[in-house]
């Protein structure tokens, strides 16, 4: 994957709709820098080009704390209103991207900060509404390894769990029902969260099945897919 390029270490964050964030995580993808805040991402196997831009670009300096603010508002609407919406870093190489979104010692990451406000809001929303708000986590590791080959992991099983050569399966819904999404990854857990300190020890125990892919001789590279639905009932 190409790097956006830049003058400084920087990390730029945007939270943008699903609509615009078809593409997933694979070698053949390139990203160049396009403009001050913009990037452009191409395909050329599916002729796929889009453009993003950045709603903040942050200085190293600034923590996670400092830079969700900006992002918090937009979060907690997608979770009132039923939307969907996508949270990606993007950066010069060890500009913090992962740390960004995972967190470490000292600060929550992007992850555990969007679950918990979704969890706030839609729980809030629902019971002005007298309604019961339920919010599940899963997520997915994408696993490169070496010649190109991508194997998805489930995060949240146990560290003991071993799980297929093969990796999970993406399927298509066959059902004929609406769906947010036209895919889904067969097979995969789903946790319910009822608080922050849930939210956060879900994440921490993602991070903690990327790191121990991470520090595999045959993985080339591991991103973390967080994924939250929220359901509300009468």
């Amino acid at each position: 994957m190409g790097t956006v390029e830049a003058s400084a270490p920087l990390v730029a964050v945007r939270v943008i709709s699903a609509a615009g964030a078809t593409a997933s995580p694979s070698p053949a993808i390139t990203v160049t820098s396009a403009a001050p805040g913009r990037i452009l991402v191409q395909r050329p196997s599916t002729q796929l080009k889009k453009h993003f831009t950045f709603n903040l670009a942050a200085e190293p300096s600034l923590s996670t704390a400092h830079i969700w603010p900006a992002f918090s508002a937009r979060v907690k609407q997608a979770a009132t209103l039923g939307e969907s919406v996508l949270i990606l870093a993007s950066g010069a190489p060890a500009s913090g991207k992962s740390r960004t979104i995972r967190g470490d010692e000292n600060a929550q990451g992007f992850g555990a900060l969007a679950i918990a406000d979704m969890l706030q809001a839609s729980q809030t929303a629902a019971q002005e509404a007298g309604h019961q708000a339920s919010l599940t986590v899963s997520a997915v590791i994408c696993v490169i390894c070496a010649g190109g080959r991508e194997r998805l992991l489930d995060a949240l099983l146990p560290a003991e769990t071993v799980q297929s050569n093969q990796g999970l399966t993406v399927r298509d819904h066959a059902d004929g029902l609406p769906h947010a999404s036209p895919t889904f990854v067969e097979a995969l857990t789903s946790a319910q969260v009822s608080t922050a300190a849930e939210a956060e020890q879900l994440v921490q125990q993602a991070v903690a099945a990327t790191q121990r892919e991470e520090a595999s001789a045959a993985t080339v590279r591991a991103h973390l897919l967080l994924q939250c639905a929220v359901r509300t009932v009468s």
